[in-house]
């Protein structure tokens, strides 16, 4: 073998790592939805963004979202609907974060949680969409807290009405989003009675719990009527909850939603893409 022909070898052969940990670094989505849910399982407001990349995207692919604090559930959808765990890192934090997803299918899935005002019964917020990412079409969705009242969306939200997991929903259709533009949006509404520790503070997110759930039951009227009420609180939540993955079960189980029998190592029901316990 000539030693022209070695120099090739060997400079093909350096080169097949890095051509097999390239990856491309999406600028700009197709499209992106985000989910507000306050008052579901916690005392604050889920932000569930769903973002789906652009078309003919080599993968793996990189998408960075900027957010005001840690996430709390990061995963890729895969083409049969399942849900599971994305790698991620976090670039920098301050008052903002900034993370960077790695994804090997074309929709990402960040989850968060952040804190809302509440004195008595009345609740407020606001919403903020920090930019970071440019996005052909940007809706957010607000979904009204079970059992509330006087419910007041920002004045650009429209009400479309009740969907299939039996709430309200408004919707702001924002449309096209560079990456360097960024929104805000206020809501409010009268909730169900807190404790009266929480009267008059902002509520911090602590441990998964309903703190409002005990008064609800206590005023609906008897046990069987309360029963009622807590299964249908527990079976409305499609989201994803995050846990450590060392925590996962090194045996089969059983997705606590459906039923489905799971394998050793999932993250998300096969059946129905609830986060498994």
């Amino acid at each position: 073998m000539s030693k022209w022909a070695i120099w090739v070898l060997v400079l093909t052969i350096s080169l097949v790592p890095l051509t097999a940990g390239a990856q491309t670094a999406i600028t700009q989505l197709s499209e992106m939805r985000v989910d507000l849910w306050p008052d579901l399982d916690q005392p604050s407001v889920l932000v569930l963004i769903s973002a789906d990349l652009p078309a003919g995207v080599a993968y793996p692919a990189t998408v960075r979202f900027t957010l005001p604090v840690r996430p709390s559930a990061v995963a890729y959808m895969t083409s049969d609907g399942q849900m599971l765990n994305a790698p991620f890192q976090t670039l920098s934090e301050g008052s903002t974060y900034l993370i960077e997803v790695e994804t090997t299918e074309p929709r990402v899935r960040v989850e968060y949680y952040f804190d809302y005002n509440r004195t008595g019964n009345a609740v407020d917020f606001t919403y903020q969409w920090l930019g970071g990412i440019a996005a052909d079409r940007l809706v957010v969705m607000f979904r009204e807290p079970s059992m509330s009242t006087a419910v007041n969306p920002d004045a650009r939200f429209v009400d479309v009405g009740i969907l299939p997991d039996g709430q309200r929903y408004h919707q702001w259709e924002i449309g096209t989003v560079g990456a360097d533009e960024t929104i805000a949006a206020a809501f409010s509404y009268v909730g169900p009675p807190a404790s009266s520790s929480d009267a008059g503070t902002t509520v911090h997110v602590q441990e998964e719990q309903s703190s409002y759930l005990p008064v609800i039951l206590a005023g609906a009227g008897g046990l069987l009527l309360g029963a009622g009420l807590g299964w249908a609180l527990r079976h409305q939540r499609r989201s994803l909850v995050r846990v450590p993955q060392r925590a996962q079960e090194a045996t089969a189980a059983y997705c606590h939603q459906c039923g489905a029998r799971q394998k050793k190592g999932d993250a998300f029901c096969r059946q129905c893409g609830t986060r498994l316990r």
